[in-house]
């Protein structure tokens, strides 16, 4: 099936965490979000309790693929790591995206197209 017609730059700006493989995620004191810097491909955020920054790239010819690299976080202790610990992994899976119709709602997919978050 033909994958509408997007790039990256269509992610530039903040977005909020809202599930990750699929669960809703739970109301956090820190709220998770990514933030894209297209420009300078970079990438920083917050896993719910620590801030999180890296790179991301994209394989030639591929508009709707996304990797993120060197992603490091900052190690402070939360109450609750759990939320922490699935985002990262989500985001070590990360391979594409795709957004809906009206580019509010961004889908991070893993190399089989699964949705990892959005």
């Amino acid at each position: 099936r033909q994958l509408p017609e997007y790039s990256v730059n269509d992610l530039a700006g903040e977005w909020i965490i809202s599930t990750v493989n699929g669960t809703e995620l739970e109301k956090q004191e820190n709220v998770p979000f990514l933030a894209f810097n297209i420009e300078e491909k970079r990438v920083h955020g917050n896993a719910s309790c620590n801030v999180v920054n890296g790179g991301f790239m994209q394989e030639e010819g591929k508009e709707n693929s996304l990797k993120f690299s060197q992603m490091i976080s900052t190690m402070m202790a939360c109450p609750n790591m759990d939320t922490e610990r699935l985002v990262l992994e989500a985001l070590n899976k990360v391979a594409s995206f795709t957004l809906d119709q009206d580019k509010s709602k961004l889908s991070l997919l893993d190399e089989n197209g699964t949705e990892v978050m959005s």
